[in-house]
This record gives structure tokens, C-alpha cells and sequence, in this order.
């Protein structure tokens, strides 16, 4: 959203008219009216004025909710750092980049596991246990492909004899 969309938003939820709101930060209603229309982009000052008289942050006229520190939990402890020691601020700011780091890698790691886990079932099924022929004909057992519903039953691969139709199936799923 843009900043006079939220700036709508925040005003409306506070159920206070431009007028109101004019006032309240010693602005014009004209400007008030331009900023959320979006024919105007408020300067600094403005933006501090408005955050003061909506009793908000300034974060919360200009991001998205997305985009800043929503929890007021969070945001009472990152204020409370600011009065804490550079090094104990350092030794936080590194613990919590730390922490995102640790995050990263196990998206990753979980993400290239079930890759490779799937990889190395396939060469498994492929190589160790792959049917020779057939046990009803004794014809030659081919892999076909998976259909929509075998897949989703997390089937690994169906070998099916050329002659008489018989499947041997191998799955992935954990009993």
C-alpha cells in the first residue's frame, strides 16, 4: 500500500475524520485529503506530525505490514536494546543474524534433502530392485510412468509386465 492509503487506514481505524486529523497534527486539510489520494508525498516532518497525532510509528505510514516489525512484542524489545551497551547491542545484533544464518540453512538443507532423498530412492528402485521377469509369465517387467493418483500416494516407481499387465509397485511412504 502507499503511504496515503495506510495513512486512510490508520486514520479510519483511529475513526477520525481529515478534519480531525488536520488538527490534531497542525496540518491543512488540503493536505491531509492530497496525501491519501496520493497526489502529494509528505516530507519527513509531515510524516512525524502525522505518526504523533495518530499515536503510531512512522514504520506504519510508510511500509506495508509486511514490511516492518508488526509484533508489539518485538518492538518493545528492540526499543529496550537501544539502551543497552554497544558491545551487548553488537552481541545481540550478532546472535539474531545468527539465528536468520541457522534458519537459511536448514530451508536449504531440508529443501536439497527431499531432492536428493527422491534422487537416490529412484537410483535404489532402479538398480537393487528393479524385478526381473515377470513371477505370473515370465515376461519382461518395464517402468512406466506414475499417474496423478500414484504420486500422490507417494509411489516411487511401477514396473509392469509387457505381457500380462502385473505391477510391482514401490513406494516411499513410510508405514
Amino acid at each position: 500500500m502507499s503511504i496515503g492509503q495506510n495513512l486512510k487506514k490508520i486514520r479510519s481505524q483511529r475513526n477520525l475524520t481529515q478534519g480531525q486529523l488536520a488538527d490534531n497534527a497542525k496540518l491543512s486539510l488540503n493536505q491531509i485529503s492530497r496525501i491519501e489520494r496520493g497526489s502529494a508525498k509528505p516530507e519527513l516532518d509531515t510524516i512525524k506530525k502525522l505518526s504523533i497525532a495518530l499515536y503510531c510509528s512512522s514504520d506504519e505510514l510508510i511500509f506495508d505490514d509486511h514490511e516492518f516489525i508488526s509484533s508489539d512484542e518485538l518492538r518493545i524489545l528492540f526499543n529496550a536494546v537501544e539502551d543497552l551497551s554497544d558491545d551487548k547491542k553488537e552481541m545481540i545484533q550478532d546472535f539474531i543474524e545468527a539465528m536468520i544464518m541457522k534458519s537459511d540453512v536448514e530451508k536449504w538443507v531440508n529443501k536439497t534433502t527431499k531432492k536428493e532423498e527422491s534422487k537416490a530412492l529412484r537410483a535404489i528402485i532402479q538398480s537393487e530392485y528393479a524385478p526381473g521377469p515377470c513371477k505370473a509369465c515370465g515376461a519382461e517387467m518395464k517402468e512406466r510412468e506414475l499417474n496423478a493418483l500414484e504420486v500422490n500416494k507417494n509411489i516411487e516407481a511401477v514396473y509392469q509386465c509387457t505381457k500380462c499387465e502385473q505391477k510391482n509397485i514401490f513406494t516411499s511412504k513410510k508405514p
